[in-house]
């Protein structure tokens, strides 16, 4: 999910029912989450590790994010990851699988 404005900033962090840390920079900065939904185990790992360009003449910016499965089953979690960026004129993608 990508929040570019406060009131998207503050939606995004409801779902993971905790409070926003801070405002968002409105337009300085845009937020990316990365929700899993419900999982059998806990111990994920989710990594936002960036944007990428999809091309060298495209506006189109894609995220990198590797998620990270738990080597044993634990009780059920609902894994989540929160990131911002600096804000260009580019358009964002998401693209799961990194």
């Amino acid at each position: 999910m990508l929040a570019s404005d406060q009131d998207e900033w503050e939606a995004l962090w409801r779902l993971t029912g905790v409070t926003s840390p801070r405002p968002l920079a409105e337009g300085n900065e845009i937020a990316i989450g990365i929700f899993l939904g419900v999982r059998q185990a806990s111990g994920y790992i989710i990594q936002i590790r960036g944007l990428k360009r999809a091309g060298e003449d495209s506006d189109v910016i894609w995220t990198e994010n590797r998620v990270a499965a738990p080597e044993q089953a634990l009780p059920i979690s609902s894994p989540w990851a929160i990131a911002t960026f600096a804000r260009g004129q580019e358009e964002i993608r998401l693209k799961h699988g990194l």
